[in-house]
């Protein structure tokens, strides 16, 4: 049975030490990275929701360095390997603004292969055409963020692995959670990261 409430640990990784809310479900584990300005709060309601579908969710919250504001890389690479330490196989990467360009340079640079579904919303950035390296992306954003035409282009080179969920408004992705569209939103990342049956 999951947690019906996360639990705080402190996570040494080879990033350093990272604080972490985990949610204990079954064996499928969701990575759910923040962004600049933000901290793991931002996921409780979506955290909450998932751990009732069986998904182990860690939630960390995740520095930057002096170079690059917000979350780096390296830092996902060394939470992912934190997570198959502890057991888990089948990860799937979350990630919000500044958060999900950072899951997108790890499943480009270094976890390629690892990973079996990225969620990316609204993310700055992204380096490289992310669906053509990874085959199951959903690519979360609102139609008058500016994140919108990175998300159309990516969709453009990979239309067979980037899907698009548009929502209306000017919302930044943590926003979005604060937006009439939050069940909608919740409810679409349930779908995505459903556990096969």
């Amino acid at each position: 049975m999951p947690d019906s409430a996360p639990k705080t640990a402190n996570i040494t990784t080879t990033a350093g030490d990272v604080e972490v809310d985990q949610w204990t479900g079954g064996s499928q584990a969701v990575l759910m990275v923040h962004g600049l300005g933000q901290d793991r709060t931002m996921w409780r309601e979506a955290g909450d929701a998932l751990a009732k579908d069986g998904l182990s969710i860690w939630a960390p919250d995740v520095p930057g360095t002096d170079a690059r504001p917000g979350p780096s890389a390296q830092t996902i690479a060394g939470l992912v390997t934190a997570m198959r330490t502890d057991g888990y196989e089948d990860f799937s990467l979350v990630g919000a603004a500044e958060g999900a360009s950072a899951i997108a340079a790890a499943v480009l640079r270094t976890l390629v292969g690892d990973v079996t579904r990225l969620v990316l919303m609204a993310p700055p950035e992204v380096e490289g055409p992310i669906g053509l390296v990874h085959p199951r992306i959903l690519w979360i954003t609102a139609d008058e963020d500016e994140a919108t035409i990175i998300a159309v282009q990516q969709r453009m080179m990979a239309p067979d692995a980037v899907e698009l969920a548009v929502y209306t408004g000017d919302y930044k992705a943590a926003e979005l959670f604060q937006s009439p569209h939050t069940a909608s939103l919740i409810a679409r990342l349930r779908e995505a990261l459903a556990p096969p049956p």
